[in-house]
């Protein structure tokens, strides 16, 4: 896909993906937080004078059609493979990559765990497919090739996974749709005893399992099941009986943020909660956060809850118990502290806006640029 004018001179190689652009019309409201993320960095770059070819991350045949001088690769995760290869036709081109999660080693490092201790639990010996796991790129080899990273994150923790190796690093806060925001009316009527898990692909990667297995210890918690959860073959296996025979577990499916379902679901939840065991920074967490949801997370989801909810201190032998503690210090949480806490996601939750991360991404690559 390429965007460019006659009269611009540079060019901008962004492999990342246009697939669901063309899925969706070009209308970046319709899908995923990183759609929008994707059309704007275009429109900055054409914004600058520059020639774009966008090149889809799923593509293996990829050729230089022109000269190049920049190129920005969503190299994080399995995509990284094609990296290497797309690095090696153009040699001398500036190459950034744009790190939707953490230093793909550490990452897996944390998946592998969080599926042995999942297989601990339920007494398996079987193999299991581990969802969001890297094994097709080489980190080290691609980070030979890189001059400096931006990294999508809000508390520090992914992008300090990069900083070893010796190269410039920059954070970068996703954006949250507008179609998410709640004006505040709602935020003092929403249940204390009610969670909400928001999710995308690999639940149990993302610590839906630990929910389910906790609230055997909360006979009187609610929680609102939203996302792909039959996806993940492995989870709705083990939980299925378990999630149909509690009355209080309600699942829906995926929910679109801005529609009726997604409005109703978040004015009645006070919580919601997310033990992944590794990302960038949770668009799940940042999204629900416009709509006045406070956060039960860990560090290594990437959202900076000092001031806006509650952190699960992860003991990785037993994220169980941790997962427990959190949900029971939420519970016993008292009201002048709730109230503080949703008083600072009103104010906080506009780091997360689509001005700031264009704000943000602009003085990144003003900062780049100057470099090259």
């Amino acid at each position: 896909m390429i965007f460019s004018k006659p009269t611009n001179k540079k060019n901008l190689l962004l492999h990342y993906k246009n697939v669901d652009l063309q899925k969706q019309n070009l209308d970046p409201d319709l899908g995923h937080s990183n759609v929008w993320e994707i059309s704007e960095i275009i429109r900055v770059f054409c914004l600058l004078g520059w020639n774009i070819e966008l090149v889809d991350r799923s593509l293996r045949n990829w050729k230089p059609t022109r000269e190049y001088d920049l190129f920005i690769s969503n190299a994080s995760g399995n995509s990284g493979h094609m990296f290497t290869k797309m690095a090696v036709l153009i040699p001398d081109v500036y190459k950034v990559m744009y790190a939707a999660g953490p230093n793909a080693d550490l990452s897996n490092e944390l998946v592998s765990r969080r599926y042995e201790n999942f297989a601990k639990r339920n007494y398996l010996s079987e193999e299991i497919t581990k969802l969001r796991y890297f094994d097709k790129i080489n980190i080290n080899e691609i980070m030979d090739s890189v001059s400096e990273v931006i990294c999508i994150d809000d508390n520090g923790w992914s992008s300090n996974t990069y900083k070893k190796y010796g190269k410039p690093v920059h954070l970068l806060r996703p954006s949250a749709p507008p179609n998410a925001f709640d004006n505040a009316q709602t935020f003092n009527l929403k249940d204390k005893n009610r969670f909400i898990l928001f999710l995308g692909n690999g639940f149990i990667v993302k610590g839906a399992d630990l929910v389910i297995e906790a609230l055997r210890d909360f006979p009187n918690l609610k929680l609102d099941i939203c996302g792909p959860f039959r996806e993940d073959d492995m989870f709705w296996k083990h939980y299925k009986g378990e999630i149909r025979r509690n009355h209080n577990i309600e699942t829906h499916g995926f929910v679109s943020i801005g529609s009726k379902k997604y409005y109703n679901l978040v004015s009645r939840s006070l919580w919601q909660i997310h033990n992944s065991a590794a990302e960038g920074c949770s668009t799940s967490i940042t999204t629900l956060l416009q709509s006045g949801i406070i956060p039960v997370s860990n560090i290594e989801s990437g959202v900076d809850t000092t001031s806006i909810g509650i952190n699960i201190n992860n003991d990785f032998s037993d994220d169980l118990n941790s997962t427990k503690q959190a949900m029971e210090l939420a519970l016993t949480t008292d009201q002048s502290e709730i109230d503080e806490m949703l008083y600072n996601i009103y104010l906080e939750r506009f780091r997360f806006s689509r001005q700031n991360f264009t704000l943000r991404f602009i003085e990144i690559i003003e900062d780049i640029l100057s470099k090259i």
